[in-house]
């Protein structure tokens, strides 16, 4: 649990499902989860939807679960995954820092594709995602951007459309498009 690094700890029974309709239907398929088997078959839970909708909340409370299962978990923003990269990169020690994130049993990585990246963090988003394909390891993300729209982040349309790819063949999406805590509107 130390090495999830963990900005606080989520769990399944502090989220209100019954929020919206949104949560009440995918509560079954997220609860099926919970009892880690995906993390064997390289299963990539993918939260996507608008935020304030939860979908931080779920991947840590999933995160959580894992090494409560004694799985080696990565919970990491992509900001500081992709900074932490990149000044080990600059420092002559990617491939230990790079072992951290592909090594895990789960990686769960916060606001993915969200903000632009530069040619150097691309490629070592390319870089990560690649290697857990290769190895079938699980990656967990949230983010803001439905696939068609990574483009707009990765400098490279190919780059942004064979890390989608790498990521939905074997997943499991959960669309979170109902109302948010945080929404405007309200």
């Amino acid at each position: 649990m130390k090495g999830a690094r963990f900005p606080e700890i989520n769990t399944v029974d502090g989220f209100d499902f019954d929020f919206c309709p949104v949560r009440k239907k995918l509560k079954a398929r997220y609860l099926a989860l919970h009892d880690v088997s995906f993390i064997d078959k390289g299963v990539n839970p993918l939260f996507i939807g608008s935020p304030g909708t939860g979908k931080t909340y779920l991947s840590r409370a999933l995160a959580w679960r894992a090494c409560q299962a004694n799985r080696r978990v990565v919970f990491v923003s992509a900001a500081r995954m992709l900074n932490e990269l990149h000044g080990a990169e600059l420092h002559g020690a990617l491939e230990r820092v790079l072992r951290r994130y592909v090594k895990a049993d789960l990686l769960c990585i916060d606001d993915f594709a969200v903000l632009a990246m530069d040619a150097a963090q691309a490629k070592l988003a390319f870089q990560v995602i690649s290697e857990r394909y290769d190895h079938r390891r699980s990656t967990c993300i949230t983010t803001n951007r439905i696939f068609k729209d990574w483009p707009k982040v990765f400098p490279d349309a190919l780059n942004a459309q064979v890390i989608a790819e790498r990521l939905t063949e074997r997943s499991e999406r959960f669309i979170m498009d109902g109302k948010g805590y945080r929404d405007p509107r309200d």
